[in-house]
């Protein structure tokens, strides 16, 4: 009996595991203000009433992990982005550049 409750347990938390390409779900770019890299600039991800945020590397890039839908982007306090809305698609880390105007 114990076996049965680990295994649909197992089944339940890990659902993207069985039959999963190994391939991510979410985006990948590089993000601009003023022509230059943005270092360090955090992207805010919001879909629904859930944010998720990453944080571009010294060279402006940046990599995340979402789950597929659409997503409304900006930075920290609000501040605007270009696009302002990016649609994540299953099986696909998409290459998305945003713009930050300045």
């Amino acid at each position: 009996m114990r076996a049965v409750i680990v295994t649909a347990l197992a089944a339940l938390l890990l659902p993207a595991a069985a039959g999963s390409s190994g391939t991510a779900t979410g985006l990948r770019g590089h993000v601009t203000i003023g022509g230059a890299p943005a270092k360090h600039r955090q992207l805010w991800f919001r879909k629904l009433v859930v944010i998720t945020k990453t944080t571009t590397d010294a060279s402006g890039n940046y990599r995340i992990l979402l789950g597929p839908g659409s997503y409304f982007v900006s930075t920290s306090n609000n501040g605007a982005v270009r696009p302002v809305s990016v649609t994540v698609v299953s099986g696909r880390l998409r290459v998305v550049n945003f713009v930050i105007p300045h």
